[in-house]
């Protein structure tokens, strides 16, 4: 059981993607990184500063356990939401990727969002704006002839 919701944070370096996996992070996906977003505001111009702020914020105390939280990079270790969220302090971006569990990357862009933005828009609009761009794509490209995939319930009927 759980709330599995994966957060990415780009690495201006090299370009690779730091996912944070959070077990029960789902539900509040997008206060969490509203959050994190905001506490790193004093360094969003040193990327790998503001990333290890954000990352830290959205952990917080669970740093102390062994269970809760997990770090990969380039690899989505496991959502049960059909997106990730990526957030690029080096572009001043967050972006909503489409995200298909059959080879654990990110899919087609949904939306994008300036940092500044993003922790000023209310969390519904946020989540509708993401769940409506899913809708177009799963209208577009649906999945081979999987019209049943349980990752499509909550299209419509978000959870925030």
């Amino acid at each position: 059981m759980g709330d599995r919701f994966t957060f990415g944070f780009v690495d201006k370096t090299n370009g690779d993607t730091i996912y944070l996996y959070s077990h029960w992070g789902g539900e509040s996906k997008f206060d969490d990184l509203k959050r994190a977003i905001s506490h790193a505001n004093g360094r969003w111009d040193d990327v790998s500063y503001a990333n290890r702020i954000a990352i830290s914020q959205i952990v917080g105390e669970s740093w102390k356990h062994s269970t809760g939280y997990g770090l990969s990079v380039n690899s989505i270790l496991e959502t049960e939401y059909p997106f990730v969220l990526v957030t690029d302090f080096s572009n001043g971006v967050v972006s909503a990727y489409e995200y298909k569990d059959t080879d654990n990357e990110v899919a087609e862009l949904l939306v994008v969002w300036k940092l500044g933005t993003f922790v000023s828009t209310p969390t519904a609009v946020l989540a509708e704006a993401v769940y409506k761009a899913l809708s177009e794509v799963a209208k577009e490209q649906p999945y081979e002839g999987e019209s049943d995939d349980p990752r499509w319930e909550d299209v419509g009927g978000f959870q925030l």
